[in-house]
């Protein structure tokens, strides 16, 4: 089988949340959602999202490894009927790989594992800013992430609490991002701060990251339908 890989985004953007593991019917519950909040638009322009697709790593669930990626994979000639696509029109595949180690971190719960989705998504359809390499930036696709993304998602992910998009949300993150930041990189961060940085250009390099708490406004900002922050996104970039 002939599959073009344009490029690939090994992506640290890995949560956990405060409420339980994830299962792999949660994993294919949140599959589902994906596909039910974005393939309609998708199709129409020969697109399709996939999450943890056969043509992918085998299984990758089944690995207990702290990771998500993204490709895009450009279906050619035959491609579509050996990679068992549901449309024949299909000329890219957005390709969302989840590896089990996320659904093994004891705080982990399903609306985190939707949030990293979303990111890693939004490397492939959040447009710009985007990296050297043509993906959306790592800041573009946190703030798709909440900013589009997640509310469209959890209207096929019910859950059994009374809450507000904004609520839940805000949940996925002090109960996800923000922990795992602070181990990983060894920093405070919160919802209720803000960074204090001024960036002065954008940076496009493929390995670029934003400051933490820089990655924690963004999703907040996104979540409340505000723009990007300067942390990462300069004010002279919307002229």
């Amino acid at each position: 089988m002939k599959l073009l890989t344009i490029f690939i985004i090994l992506s640290v953007f890995v949560n956990q949340d405060s409420w339980a593991k994830v299962s792999r019917e949660d994993l294919e519950m949140l599959s589902d959602a994906i596909s039910k909040a974005y393939n309609d638009e998708l199709v129409s322009r020969d697109e399709y999202v996939e999450i943890n697709p056969p043509y992918g790593v085998e299984n990758p669930w089944q690995y207990n490894i702290l990771h998500a990626s993204y490709v895009r994979v450009e279906v050619l000639g035959d491609d579509s009927q050996q990679m068992q696509l549901p449309y024949d029109n299909i000329k890219v595949v957005h390709m969302l790989t989840l590896f089990g180690g996320l659904g093994e971190l004891e705080l982990m719960s399903r609306d985190g594992l939707a949030l990293i989705a979303c990111h890693e998504l939004g490397h492939g359809i959040a447009g710009p800013p985007l990296k050297e390499t043509g993906a959306s930036t790592e800041g573009q696709s946190d703030y798709f992430a909440t900013a589009d993304c997640l509310e469209k998602v959890f209207q096929h992910l019910p859950i059994e609490d009374d809450l507000t998009f904004h609520e839940r949300a805000i949940q996925a993150i002090e109960f996800g991002l923000i922990p795992l930041l602070e181990e990983v990189e060894g920093v405070q961060t919160s919802v209720n701060s803000r960074s204090d940085e001024v960036a002065q250009e954008l940076d496009l390099s493929p390995g670029y990251y934003p400051s933490p708490q820089c990655r924690i406004d963004t999703l907040v900002d996104g979540i409340s339908d505000l723009g990007r922050p300067i942390c990462w996104y300069p004010v002279a970039s919307d002229n």
